[in-house]
């Protein structure tokens, strides 16, 4: 047949029936190479959704321990610490009404400024750790907050 230019074309039949070892062995491998990162990012998603949780989880319960310090369940603790002004002044926090679970709260209730003293405020830092951080070196979440000190101090 030929075309416009004058030249013929050919047309080859390909009579050859299935595919090659090697045709197998490279798709193979583009499959591979396609699972093992979609594999990766999956991973990750998991390693990253689990993280977010367990830090969710650790502000919640920091919200929770803050609260009970306003509520004035560690009204002693206070009281020690700001007599012996041996601020600042860190405690674990154990609640007989909470289950922390996994998690460990501290407190640490801050020197104060001059406008907490004269509103009567103290700073109280709340950091929760894992349990199993026992050397209190790796903080989950932190949350800050203040607890009047009116008529606990005198």
């Amino acid at each position: 047949m030929k075309d416009g230019g004058g030249m013929q074309r050919k047309y080859f039949i390909n009579d050859e029936k299935g595919v090659t070892l090697l045709e197998i062995v490279i798709s193979m491998a583009i499959i591979t190479i396609i699972l093992t990162s979609f594999i990766t990012v999956l991973t990750q998603y998991n390693l990253f959704s689990s993280l977010n949780k367990q830090k969710l989880e650790a502000q919640q319960i920091a919200r929770t321990a803050l609260f009970h310090v306003q509520q004035g369940d560690y009204n002693q603790e206070i009281k020690d610490a700001v007599k012996k002004n041996t601020l600042p002044y860190t405690f674990n926090m154990i609640h007989p009404e909470d289950d922390y679970g996994k998690f460990l709260p501290r407190a640490t209730i801050l020197p104060t400024n001059d406008d907490e003293v004269k509103y009567q405020l103290r700073t109280v830092s709340i950091t929760i750790y894992a349990k199993n951080d026992i050397d209190y070196k790796k903080p989950l979440t932190q949350s800050n907050g203040y607890i009047k000190v009116k008529g606990l101090l005198e």
